[in-house]
């Protein structure tokens, strides 16, 4: 090919340069995209470490833990007993939210409080936690009439749920 071109074009492509490529973009510095994203991210990760901090000294999330020791050992107590001790987590519970008179409450005031409005408890279960601490397991009603400890848990948590 070389030898139909003229002396004159040979010589001006001899003058050209490969086509050359630029460097490659490197990741740094960083464009400022990235120091937003970054920037979010970390705020976003200390905001759900300050909840998590706060969460966990929470009142709802101690008692709810608490509720959850008694569950575990439940199986190994009398109703009497359980409700007894129920009884004293939500008059601690009461009296952490901030009612103070809740400590002197008790038998059938205790049940009144532990009833009142929509997200208070059933009667009979209320009444059972209420008396509970002012009778010996051997002079309680047959075992008929004492809710089983599921349910007694289970509206205990609802009322610290709601309470809390």
């Amino acid at each position: 090919m070389e030898s139909n071109l003229t002396p004159d074009v040979q010589a001006q492509l001899a003058l050209l340069r490969d086509i050359s490529l630029p460097e490659a973009v490197s990741w740094w510095p960083l464009a400022p995209g990235w120091w937003l994203a970054a920037g979010a991210v970390v705020t976003l990760l200390i905001a759900v470490l300050v909840y998590r901090y706060f969460h966990r000294r929470s009142l709802r999330y101690i008692a709810l833990q608490e509720l959850a020791l008694l569950r575990r050992g439940a199986a190994d107590m009398h109703a009497v007993e359980l409700a007894t001790r129920l009884s004293v987590l939500l008059h601690r519970i009461a009296m952490a939210a901030g009612n103070r008179e809740s400590g002197k409450l008790s038998d059938g005031q205790w049940r009144e409080y532990l009833c009142q409005g929509r997200q208070g408890m059933a009667s009979g279960i209320a009444g059972f936690i209420a008396s509970a601490p002012y009778r010996q397991q051997d002079h309680f009603p047959a075992d008929d009439e004492m809710p089983d400890h599921s349910s007694l848990l289970d509206k205990s948590e609802h009322w610290i749920r709601r309470h809390t």
